[in-house]
């Protein structure tokens, strides 16, 4: 029997299609968990607090308002790096950073926090 050089190229792109989005698919949800254990650790922080827009927030409220800017940002978030720049850094009303201050009066960007904590998430 012979087989038409169309049929096995249609094939050969159909397998490859179907592993490159299976890759594609693990890559997404590992990125997804990094998300959610940055996301986690920021709500563990004791004797932290969250400023966003000049107001004070919890750590568990900073990690609601996380959690939301991340479901609204859809499938414009592919990695963690995403998620920080596009959520975890500034307010997308106002522009202006969100910030963390420590109990020993340490202010720092957000941005520089969640990359930190990210860099340890990818060494384990």
């Amino acid at each position: 029997m012979k087989i038409d050089k169309s049929v096995l190229l249609i094939l050969a792109v159909f397998i490859l299609f179907s592993i490159a989005t299976d890759d594609l698919s693990a890559d997404t949800t590992k990125e997804a968990e990094k998300i959610e254990l940055l996301i986690a650790r920021l709500e563990a922080m004791q004797n932290t607090v969250f400023i966003r827009n000049g107001k004070e927030h919890s750590s568990k409220k900073a990690a609601e308002h996380l959690r939301l800017k991340w479901r609204k940002a859809g499938k414009r978030v592919h990695t963690a790096e995403d998620f920080i720049e596009l959520c975890g850094s500034r307010s997308s009303i106002s522009g202006k950073p969100y910030q963390i201050r420590f109990a020993n009066g340490r202010l720092e960007d957000s941005a520089v926090i969640l990359k930190e904590l990210l860099d340890e998430i990818e060494k384990q």
